[in-house]
C-alpha cells in the first residue's frame, strides 16, 4: 500500500543526504487472489539491476518512481511535432527524450513549444512518486511488493499500479528507493505483538511477523480482514504454516464480502477483548497496517472501547501501538 510517511529517511544504511535512485530489475510478478470480487492483487518481486542488495529494516518503505506507457509518450510527442529520439540528460544519465518523458507530467500544452528537447523536459515536473510497503526481509535478497491494480473509470491503470503490474516487462528496470520507516518496526524482544491488517496492509505486517519469528519471538496474533475467504487470502499457506508451528499463537480472519455476511477486522478485535486487554497487560506492541479511511478508523475506535481512552492514547504515546495507514 502507499504509506503515511511516519518516521523519516536518514536512519543507516539508507543514506542521509537525500533520496538515492537506483535501478531495480522486475523479476517475477503473478496475481494472488484470481477470481475475487475485488481488484487484482499483484505480488512484483524485484532485484537491484547492479547486483548487491541494500539493507532495509522491517517495516521499511519502497519508493518507485511511476512511468507511463511507451505509447502514451509517444502519442503526447508525435502530437506536438517532437522527436523522441533526440539526446536530454536527467540525473546525470543521457537518454533519449522518449524515454525521459516516461517519468514525467505530459500536459495537454507542450510547456516549451519553441524550445529544444532539454528545455522541454526540465518544464515538466515529474510524476509523483508512488511508496509501498516492503513485505520481504533483505535476507530474501529481493523486494517483494503487493500491490492492488487501481484503474480510473476507462479502466485504464493508475501511475503506480500500471507501472508495477503492467508498464515494466519482467526483466526490465524501475526505478527505486528506500524510505526507512522507525515508527513501524517489530519489537524484538519478549513482549506480545499483535498485528492487525486488511487488503495489501498485510505486505507489511508479513515482513514483522517474518523479523518475529526469525528471531524465534513466536507469541504473535494476527487480525486480517479481506473480501472473501476463497481468493484473498494473501500468503494463505505461509500464514496458516506459521499457526502450525507455533510462530503465529493465533490468526484471526474477517472477510467483508463473503455469503455469511462481512465481517471485519474491528469485529474480530471487540469479539476477542478479553484475549487483547490480557495481552496488551502483558505490553503487547500493536502495529496496525492498511486503509487510514476505513480499516484504521474502525482499528482505533475498537481498541479504545475495549481498551479505553486513556489507555490508548498512553500506548501511542509510548511508542506501543504504532501505524501505518494509507
Amino acid at each position: 500500500g502507499v504509506l503515511s510517511g511516519l518516521g523519516a529517511a536518514g536512519a543507516m544504511p539508507l543514506p542521509a543526504g537525500g533520496p538515492v535512485w537506483s535501478e531495480w530489475r522486475v523479476t517475477g510478478r503473478r496475481v494472488l487472489n484470481p477470481g475475487s470480487v475485488g481488484a487484482p492483487v499483484g505480488l512484483v518481486a524485484l532485484r537491484p539491476a547492479n547486483g548487491g542488495v541494500p539493507h532495509w529494516d522491517p517495516g521499511d518503505i519502497a519508493v518507485i518512481r511511476p512511468r507511463h506507457t511507451a505509447a502514451t509518450v509517444s502519442g503526447w510527442l508525435m502530437f506536438r511535432g517532437r522527436d523522441g529520439a533526440a539526446q536530454v540528460m536527467q540525473d546525470g544519465r543521457r537518454l533519449p527524450l522518449s524515454e525521459a518523458l516516461a517519468e514525467r507530467e505530459l500536459p495537454l500544452a507542450d510547456p516549451a513549444p519553441d524550445s529544444d528537447a532539454q528545455a522541454l523536459l526540465d518544464a515538466l515536473p515529474w510524476l509523483p512518486q508512488r511508496e509501498y510497503s516492503i513485505a520481504s526481509l533483505p535476507g530474501d535478497a529481493v523486494i517483494e511488493l503487493l500491490v492492488r491494480r487501481q484503474a480510473n473509470a476507462e479502466g485504464v491503470a493508475g501511475h503506480g499500479s500500471g507501472t508495477l503490474l503492467e508498464r515494466v516487462p519482467e526483466g526490465a528496470t524501475l526505478r527505486l528507493r528506500l524510505r526507512a520507516n522507525p515508527g513501524f518496526r517489530p519489537p524484538l524482544d519478549a513482549r506480545p505483538l499483535i498485528l492487525v491488517g486488511s487488503g495489501t496492509g498485510i505486505a507489511g505486517l508479513r515482513a514483522l511477523l517474518r523479523a518475529r519469528i526469525a528471531a524465534g519471538l513466536h507469541e504473535n496474533w494476527l487480525v486480517f480482514g479481506e473480501r472473501q475467504a476463497g481468493h484473498d487470502l494473501h500468503f494463505g499457506a505461509e500464514l496458516h504454516a506459521a499457526r502450525w508451528t507455533g510462530g503465529l499463537h493465533h490468526l484471526d480472519l474477517a472477510f467483508s464480502r463473503d455469503v455469511e455476511g462481512p465481517a471485519y477486522v474491528q469485529d474480530r478485535l471487540r469479539e476477542q477483548g478479553e484475549r487483547l486487554r490480557a495481552w496488551v497487560g502483558r505490553g503487547a506492541v500493536i502495529c496496525v497496517c492498511g486503509s487510514r479511511k476505513g480499516m484504521a478508523a474502525g482499528v482505533d475506535a475498537a481498541l479504545r472501547e475495549v481498551l479505553g481512552g486513556a489507555a490508548v492514547d498512553r500506548m501511542l504515546a509510548e511508542g506501543h501501538y504504532r501505524r501505518d495507514a494509507y
